[in-house]
């Protein structure tokens, strides 16, 4: 509550990037640590450990958010309720390793997608993800085949708006990668 209460002190119109939202996010985050509970309830810890993720995720620490967002997702799990944020977290800051594992990684990011199908945000977190990717084929971290895993994943979505923006960012990535190949 006190990380949020720091949050809600910002401006809410300033960009997440700005240095003022990212010192507003750094204070949040000393908070969050400097508060949590040794003898925290699952659901707390859970909760705590979502909000750790997703600022660390904010500032561009993925090793940190990675780890918050796996303590998070393995928390939902043991209280059997779904982690689709710390799973799709884990996910994309886990395309900043140094050696991503594929497999994995399209795991966590299928099960954040698949449980969240009314999410009006979710073909941004396909984009933002696919994006994310994208650079990795590039400098060979993650193999190109990821594209087929996540067109094949995008063919049991709702046919909407949501669905075609999907598979319009997927089908641009082919071309893309057919020109890179070239």
């Amino acid at each position: 509550k006190a990380a949020i209460k720091v949050l809600g002190s910002g401006d809410k119109a300033a960009p997440v990037n700005s240095a003022a939202t990212q010192d507003l996010i750094r204070r949040a985050i000393d908070v969050l640590e400097a508060n949590m509970a040794t003898d925290a309830t699952k659901a707390d810890r859970l909760r705590e450990q979502t909000l750790l993720s997703l600022l660390r995720f904010q500032q561009n620490d993925y090793a940190a958010a990675k780890a918050a967002s796996k303590d998070a997702y393995v928390l939902a799990r043991q209280l059997d309720q779904r982690a689709t944020l710390p799973a799709y977290i884990y996910a994309t800051a886990s395309l900043y390793d140094p050696k991503p594992e594929s497999d994995a990684i399209f795991q966590y990011f299928a099960y954040a997608v698949t449980n969240e199908q009314d999410n009006a945000l979710r073909h941004w977190l396909f984009a933002i993800f696919l994006d994310r990717a994208s650079y990795r084929m590039d400098d060979g971290g993650v193999d190109a085949t990821i594209l087929d895993q996540l067109f094949n994943l995008s063919r049991d979505f709702v046919h909407d708006e949501r669905k075609a923006a999907v598979q319009a960012g997927l089908l641009s990535r082919y071309f893309i990668r057919i020109k890179v190949d070239q």
